[in-house]
């Protein structure tokens, strides 16, 4: 039964024992306030040193576990340059906090927030394929080191202090797998340098661990024929990958609802991922949805774009020609999914409106001739220079067994329907940055 009354966010519950021990131990690490509630009642202790010094005064009793926040703070401290620690050491900025709850994170970004939810591709198979201790040992801590280092660097390069708060929380981060919530505008973006850190260095670092065998890896031939990211470095093909689920939504929304939805969408890209190992390529994918609001999503992701999307095989009316939406993406997919919304964005020339106009035609004509029309009217009508970056992000596009982009549309390999990334792009419009360089 309950033995003890405990103090638990704002409100106050009677915990057991174990219940009393996993709340004091989150509380250490994080550092949050006395924990005379848990010795003045039971004699159970962690098995750490004692502690002395500022630890003892602060009634610490685990002075040596680190939370995120002090791995954080020993990232910044060896990474000065970094965007994040530059803005950290700036004048009013030497008392960040944690965030406690959802709310400073998404008072970063007009209150939406990212859930970021990362998973490797076929790394169990590995670790089951490795026939010494010492392999297992050495794998596994360039797994740990890689992914941890990853999700920092992401964070310096992308985010910086926000009032007195650390704009994101990591809920959790394990051999291959992490849990991120972030702004909503920088979500993209993250999961992204998150990825391509994490397939470079730990397909770098693994491929000369003696005893391990890495499967061959063959490039690619995707939907988009562009630079894979913004690494100016000539990337190495990824012969450990990995996929994420990504949910931008309002942040007001409940975090397990946020959960079933990013598990579904991970589920999505790690399908991807797979269709792809066939072919020899081992990189990741990514699956996205922003909702803005709570109410657009009722039931599975699948069914949803399966009525919303005609994404379904046999939902569709027969003689349906178009899919609207592309998702899930390869990495290198989703860069150049990201440059074309930046493109749009940077031209300023080509209002939202017709945006949604072109969206609004391929939505309720079923043939992608009516759309690619009306797309090709609406881009006439802009500055030549206007026309010459949009066709040109788009004409990056195609796949090499099928025909190229017929306006906002492609292809589909070996099929006579096709599909669009203009859905896509629209529904990531508000959430993606331009670049400073492009700004």
């Amino acid at each position: 039964g309950a033995v003890v009354e405990a103090q638990v966010g704002d409100e106050k519950r009677r915990l057991s024992e174990a219940s009393a021990r996993k709340r004091v131990v989150g509380q250490q690490v994080k550092r949050e306030g006395s924990v005379d509630w848990f010795t003045n009642t039971f004699t159970w202790s962690l098995p750490t040193s004692k502690p002395s010094g500022k630890a003892a005064a602060t009634n610490d009793l685990i002075p040596r576990l680190d939370s995120w926040e002090t791995r954080w703070n020993a990232y910044l401290e060896k990474h000065p340059d970094t965007h994040y620690a530059q803005h950290a050491k700036r004048p009013g900025n030497e008392h960040i906090q944690p965030a406690r709850d959802i709310a400073p994170i998404g008072a970063a970004s007009q209150n939406y927030i990212g859930v970021i939810y990362a998973d490797g591709n076929n790394v169990g198979r590995l670790i089951a394929s490795l026939q010494t201790p010492a392999t297992y040992a050495a794998v596994s801590k360039v797994l740990s080191e890689e992914t941890q280092d990853a999700v920092f660097a992401a964070l310096a390069a992308h985010l910086e202090p926000h009032g007195d708060h650390h704009p994101f929380e990591i809920l959790a981060i394990g051999g291959d797998d992490l849990f991120v919530i972030v702004p909503g505008n920088v979500a993209c973006e993250i999961a992204q340098h998150i990825a391509h850190s994490f397939e470079q260095r730990v397909t770098s670092r693994i491929s000369h661990i003696p005893g391990v065998r890495l499967p061959n890896a063959m490039p690619f031939a995707g939907r988009y024929s562009g630079p894979s990211s913004t690494d100016e470095k000539k990337p190495i093909l990824p012969q450990l990958g990995l996929s994420a689920g990504i949910v931008i939504a309002p942040s007001q929304t409940p975090i397990f609802f946020l959960q079933d939805l990013v598990e579904q969408l991970l589920k999505s890209a790690k399908a991807k991922a797979k269709e792809q190992a066939a072919a020899q390529f081992f990189g990741g994918a990514v699956d996205f949805m922003v909702l803005k609001s709570i109410s657009m999503v009722t039931d599975k992701v699948k069914e949803f774009r399966e009525r919303a999307l005609r994404d379904g095989k046999d939902v569709a009316p027969k003689g349906t020609r178009t899919h609207l939406t592309a998702r899930p993406y390869t990495w290198a997919e989703f860069h150049g999914l990201l440059d074309v919304v930046r493109t749009i964005k940077r031209v300023g020339s080509l209002p939202r409106s017709q945006l949604y106009r072109i969206r609004e035609v391929m939505v309720n004509q079923e043939v992608a001739l009516v759309s690619s029309l009306e797309y090709a009217y609406t881009l006439s009508r802009q500055p030549g220079q206007v026309q010459k970056d949009v066709n040109s992000q788009l004409g990056r596009w195609k796949r090499a067994d099928a025909s190229s982009i017929l306006g906002p549309w492609m292809r589909r390999a070996a099929s006579e329907q096709y599909e669009t990334i203009w859905l896509d792009m629209i529904e990531l419009y508000d959430m993606i940055k331009i670049l400073p360089k492009e700004a």
